[in-house]
């Protein structure tokens, strides 16, 4: 509690109005921030409800401020200000909540298609690769991998080598051939298109189950 500079009456700590006297009373800092910390909750809170194109977590955020504040708050409820502030967050919190659920069940949805239709894409992309070596032959299909593999390998070796750039130069080099020609040995011969198949889409169907799964 505090005094009022004028008529000396015990005032709230949060009242920055002597009920008494009427006299204008300034804040305290600490009081003045948890004031100033609320008012930007509400501004927050009232653009995320008012933002058509807002996601859950935003939401979900907003709500779980509210649920800190709430509990400081509750004490002081007596106070006419803060009394204000905890139904004004109340209110706001509900709101929330209503826009939260259907929004977390179209989020959910349009995050099943989007696993489904990559899946999608990831196989017919093996699929293709596999053509393109059937149409255009094993040797044309290798340069072209080899191509790949050793400019790639390049960037990622002197991009981790720090100063010592023809070091990574050339490591990077020699790990891209290296991978040459084992990816070369998967998609050229028959026994490796089998296992890479395999492989690829176990772990597709593994992603899929891991993240469809997700709450």
């Amino acid at each position: 509690m505090r005094f009022c500079p004028y008529c000396r009456a015990e005032v709230n700590d949060f009242d920055s109005e002597c009920e008494y006297c009427g006299a204008e009373l300034p804040l305290d800092e600490e009081a003045a921030l948890i004031i100033e910390k609320i008012e930007n909750l509400l501004k927050n809170v009232n653009f995320v409800l008012n933002n058509q194109n807002e996601k859950a977590s935003s939401i979900k955020a907003c709500i779980d401020n509210i649920e800190v504040y709430l509990p400081i708050l509750q004490p002081l409820s007596e106070n006419k200000p803060i009394a204000k502030y905890i139904s004004e967050l109340n209110s706001l919190q509900k709101q929330l909540e209503i826009k939260l659920e259907p929004l977390e069940k179209k989020e959910k949805r349009t995050k099943k298609i989007r696993i489904i239709v990559s899946s999608i894409l990831a196989e017919l992309i093996l699929f293709i690769l596999l053509f393109l070596v059937y149409f255009f032959g094993k040797e044309a299909t290798g340069n072209v991998i080899l191509a790949i593999l050793g400019f790639g390998g390049i960037i990622i070796g002197v991009g981790f080598s720090g100063e010592k750039f023809w070091t990574g130069f050339f490591s990077g080099l020699i790990g891209g051939i290296i991978m040459y020609y084992f990816v070369n040995w998967l998609f050229s011969s028959p026994m490796g298109q089998v296992i890479l198949t395999i492989v690829w889409t176990s772990a597709i169907i593994s992603f899929d189950i891991i993240n469809l799964r997700k709450k």
